[in-house]
């Protein structure tokens, strides 16, 4: 890989990897599920302002920062070159993000369109 492919492949999973790092709901789910059992009060480690109703745009603009990066992925993964297993891997797992934010669209809409 020469330098602007290691660049391109930095700032396509950074797009990505940032905001899932930092506004993801997962690692309060995961924290709450595991407390269930010890019978206390339990509070979520932060706060996640993109899941309130009054901030519905800035939910959309993440997974909007979030799908070119990982569209951005996806394209490196299949013009670039690299161990196959690696390109084969990378490309699995880039369309499934994928899937997975067009799924979050679809859901979000079909629910906006519904209230």
């Amino acid at each position: 890989m020469n330098k602007i492919q290691k660049i391109w492949l930095a700032v396509c999973g950074s797009l990505f990897l940032v905001p899932e790092i930092l506004w993801s709901p997962l690692l309060n789910f995961y924290y709450e599920f595991f407390q269930l059992g010890r019978g206390i009060n339990v509070q979520p480690i932060r706060n996640n302002f993109l899941t309130s109703v009054e901030n519905v745009d800035k939910v959309v603009i993440v997974f909007i920062i979030q799908a070119i990066g990982l569209l951005g992925l996806f394209f490196w993964f299949l013009f670039v070159k690299p161990r196959k297993i690696a390109r084969i891997t990378g490309l699995i797992l880039s369309a499934l993000g994928l899937f997975a934010i067009v799924a979050a669209f679809v859901l979000f809409y079909s629910f906006r369109l519904w209230r």
